[in-house]
């Protein structure tokens, strides 16, 4: 068999699957791909909590070089985030955030790195990721095999037939808790936030992590200054789905409406789920639910 390199995000299905490979006495070397855009909580439990499960974990991230006015910026950002953060580098090199539209927070600052990772090693591997049939409609289409032309590898998604409960008793036979961010109510465990957050996400990143929301908002500021100076018009991280091109909610709007009863008048969903076939969803780089929206 291939060498396997295993996709670790810090969710339940990608440490599930890492689980299940000790147990087939399959041998891989897991890796995770780090955004500077998660939360404390995952980090915690990728650094001090998962080697202790699944073995020793690779972080690999996107080296982005800024000029020194923006370079001062990032640091500044990265002080208060409180590690190196390839999403902030990438948002101020461009004056952009990534969007459904631009998803280059996937190709930039996961799929790349680990491409170069996968092509520093000596030979052709096999990439292992997290993703289950039963998440959606959509992943019940994808193969256990594919071929992947960015990763330049064999893709092997050795768990897609399995159930939740399958995730949970696998935990439940090695002693091994999930990430303690499900157990403050998250569906999801990747980028805080994504530009996908769910109304539910959005409402509990409000309430547990005001300093995000703050972050948000600076970032946002900060963005829009230097847009201003190449006379672009402004935007911000969350694109509304409203039918209109550019419709941007800055972060405070989109907390109000995060706020709202589920009950209220046209409170329609503005941040979709990916689709399967695109992204961290379809390569196991995150660990997102698509149940519930509200």
């Amino acid at each position: 068999m291939l060498p396997v390199v295993a996709s670790v995000s810090g969710g339940k299905d990608s440490t599930a699957m890492c689980l299940h490979l000790k147990e087939q006495e399959i041998e891989y070397s897991a890796v995770f791909m780090d955004t500077g855009w998660e939360t404390q909580l995952v980090y915690d439990y990728i650094e001090n909590h998962l080697p202790g499960i699944i073995g020793n974990i690779t972080t690999i991230r996107a080296k982005i070089d800024l000029p020194d006015d923006l370079e001062n910026i990032a640091v500044y950002f990265e002080d208060k985030i409180g590690r190196y953060s390839a999403m902030v580098r990438r948002v101020l090199l461009y004056s952009t955030f990534p969007s459904r539209r631009a998803r280059w927070c996937t190709d930039e600052l996961k799929m790349k790195p680990m491409r170069s990772h996968i092509d520093a090693i000596s030979s052709d591997v096999l990439n292992a990721v997290g993703v289950r049939a039963q998440e959606s409609s959509a992943r019940s289409k994808l193969p256990e095999y594919e071929y992947s032309q960015k990763l330049g590898c064999d893709v092997w998604r050795p768990i897609l037939q399995w159930s939740l409960q399958d995730v949970i008793d696998i935990h439940h036979r090695h002693g091994a808790a999930p990430c303690s961010q499900y157990f403050n109510g998250a569906s999801r465990v990747g980028c805080h936030p994504c530009v996908f957050a769910r109304k539910a996400e959005l409402r509990m990143m409000a309430e547990q992590d005001p300093s995000r929301v703050e972050l948000l908002r600076e970032l946002e500021r900060v963005v829009n200054d230097l847009k201003a100076k190449k006379n672009k018009p402004s935007a911000a991280w969350f694109m509304a789905r409203t039918g209109r091109t550019g419709d941007f909610w800055p972060i405070d709007r989109v907390i109000d409406w995060a706020m709202t009863a589920r009950n209220r008048p046209a409170q329609y969903e503005l941040f979709n789920t990916p689709a399967a076939d695109t992204g961290c969803v379809r390569w196991g780089m995150c660990d997102m639910s698509t149940n519930g929206g509200n």
